[in-house]
């Protein structure tokens, strides 16, 4: 995953709840009521029981997701290379920034969304 260093910045490492949270602060820009806005990206990992199986997992996660699935997909698939993994198609990522300041930020968030690689 590309995500520009020079104007996103990494917090501190959270750990909550058997997840791991990494969370990118943009430099603040200007809206037009000239207040300063962060945009934020969050990578959010879950740790998981190494002995539950990925069946039994994925089954859990579209029980309890907040998200539609149109695809799952495994280790072996051919889409995804690592072993004991999932992935859905329609998996959910969240950008965060205002309204206002929505159309500077987009073509950043388009880019480190078409960034993300297995």
């Amino acid at each position: 995953m590309y995500i520009p260093s020079s104007i996103y910045h990494l917090r501190p490492k959270q750990e909550q709840n058997g997840f791991i949270i990494y969370v990118f602060k943009r430099n603040p820009i200007q809206d037009s009521s000239e207040r300063s806005i962060i945009p934020n990206v969050a990578v959010v990992i879950e740790n998981v029981d190494p002995k539950m199986d990925v069946v039994t997992y994925s089954v859990n996660k579209r029980a309890n997701g907040a998200f539609d699935v149109d695809q799952m997909f495994i280790h072996g698939d051919g889409i995804i290379d690592f072993a004991n993994a999932v992935g859905y198609k329609g998996l959910q990522i969240i950008m965060d920034t205002t309204a206002d300041t929505f159309p500077s930020i987009d073509p950043e968030f388009r880019k480190i969304l078409k960034s993300i690689r297995k």
